[in-house]
């Protein structure tokens, strides 16, 4: 899960990957008391260095996931190259999301 701040206000961009399938999707989240709700029915908090996911969608549960900067932030061009990914950008584009690199 990558996470881009977008123009609109109090909104960010949540780009999921699922390695093994080089699968990429796009959803949208509000970020409202320190806490993102995203558009596919999750709600992602930070505890220390971990962050959480928790869901409702196929199985109620929480999801902890180890925080870490990665060594190069993944531009626009790197997820082009994933089954789905041009129509991902085209998405991640409309939505005002903003990425470090116009490539």
């Amino acid at each position: 899960m990558n996470i881009y701040p977008s123009t609109t206000e109090g909104q960010v961009c949540i780009i999921n990957h699922y390695g093994t399938a080089q699968a990429v999707s796009l959803s949208l989240g509000n970020v409202f008391n320190q806490r993102i709700y995203s558009d596919n029915h999750e709600v992602i908090f930070l505890e220390g260095n971990y962050a959480g996911v928790a869901g409702s969608r196929n199985q109620p549960g929480v999801n902890v996931y180890r925080l870490f900067a990665p060594a190069q932030v993944r531009t626009r061009a790197f997820w082009r190259d994933w089954p789905e990914g041009y129509r991902v950008m085209e998405q991640f584009n409309a939505a005002g999301c903003i990425a470090f690199s116009s490539n």
